[in-house]
């Protein structure tokens, strides 16, 4: 019989061993014999977080018996977490034969895989990484959050999109979902209000702010518009808005001004990259044109430009803005998730284009139109 105390403090350790990892601790392979993608957690990380929640947690492992009929190895894994004890079978494939090439696919010896096999197990017993289970939940919390991932993740996570596209077009959303925390981040919003689309990370000090206005008036000799434009080009209505993991990039984006001496004409330049008047002003036109749909900011603009040996897409002949327009095409086409990686988004795109010169047609709609189908399948992809 547990006693009230032990189950309360179970409770509470189930709780936080419950909770989705960070999303960057997720890892995808193939699944042997088919076609599909599969989330998984590695199990060191598993193992990290039962040393952080339950550091006197303790395993058991049976003798691994072997199934040579079978192609199997098997244990039974036991964990123990504050007296309490949770079995678990854990089996894995003595070896991985590839169909095709008859080679032998598997990675470290037998042993070693069911050893890893058996802590992921035990651990889900205890609730540990259950939700891995529900795979159509894990695409949509790494899809979420896919700016979190390397590029070899994120290439993977876009080849996931046909397997989930039913579901995806069906499902209700996150409602029954657990919450997911990033481990070094406390400030990370809910899966419930990212799908809401509400930011909830704090806001800068009212400190932080007379700084802000101290450093762009003084320091940088910045006009009081200018110093509006560089908050607004992240997306905030005024200073006080500015959320704490923006206000570095606002201030270096404040700095950029500075040394540019680019005021602007206006107030009615809200999220517009803004550029000067230069040698090709219809170039910095039609940069602004595709940013509005691409989102990117002026400083990665502007870096991309600095590549190509100008200041703005106004500096750059037009042979250098083709090149500028395909960086800020094959990014967004990747970013987005829509292609798999960098060099199919760039082949669509060039594919894309010399079919509309190729009609006749200007290579600027070309661009335009590619750009507006990319949205649109992404928007499809994640349902919105």
């Amino acid at each position: 019989m547990i006693s009230k105390e032990v189950r309360e403090e179970l409770r509470a350790v189930h709780s936080e061993l419950r909770k989705p990892f960070p999303v960057e601790s997720h890892s995808i392979r193939e699944l042997p014999g088919t076609s599909d993608l599969y989330i998984y957690l590695p199990w060191e990380v598993i193992r990290d977080r039962l040393d952080e929640v339950c550091p006197d947690y303790h395993f058991e492992f049976t003798l691994p018996e072997y199934d040579h009929t079978a192609n199997l190895v098997t244990c039974v894994v036991t964990l123990e977490i504050l007296g309490i004890k949770k079995q678990a079978l854990a089996a894995v494939p003595i070896t991985q034969i590839n169909a095709k090439t008859q080679k032998d696919m598997s990675r470290g010896n037998a042993v070693d895989r069911l050893h890893a096999e058996a802590i992921k197990n035990g651990a889900e017993a205890h609730c540990c990484g259950r939700y891995i289970s529900n795979q159509l939940f894990c695409y949509k919390l790494l899809l979420k959050h896919k700016e979190r991932l390397d590029d070899e993740t994120r290439g993977k996570l876009n080849k996931m999109h046909n397997q989930f596209r039913e579901a995806m077009q069906s499902a209700l959303g996150y409602a029954d979902a657990p919450k997911p925390q990033k481990q070094s981040d406390k400030n990370q919003p809910s899966i419930l209000h990212a799908m809401a689309g509400v930011n909830h990370k704090h806001k800068i000090s009212e400190g932080q702010v007379r700084r802000l206005w101290g450093m762009g008036k003084g320091d940088l000799g910045l006009s009081t518009e200018a110093i509006k434009l560089a908050y607004k080009q992240y997306g905030f209505d005024k200073a006080e808005d500015i959320s704490t993991d923006k206000y570095d990039a606002v201030i270096d984006y404040m700095k950029i001004l500075s040394e540019r001496k680019a005021e602007p004409q206006s107030s009615k330049t809200d999220n517009v990259v803004p550029f000067t008047s230069s040698l090709y002003p219809q170039h910095n036109a039609f940069v602004k044109r595709i940013s509005v749909i691409t989102g990117h900011n002026a400083d990665w603009i502007m870096k991309q430009c600095y590549h190509y040996g100008g200041n703005e897409p106004g500096d750059l002949d037009p042979s250098k803005l083709r090149l500028l327009i395909q960086d800020i095409a094959v990014d967004y086409g990747f970013s987005s998730c829509v292609y798999a990686d960098r060099e199919k988004a760039a082949s669509a795109f060039n594919g894309k284009v010399a079919l509309y010169e190729g009609a006749g047609q200007k290579w600027g709609q070309g661009v335009l139109d590619w750009i507006t189908e990319t949205q649109q399948a992404a928007q499809q992809q994640t349902g919105h």
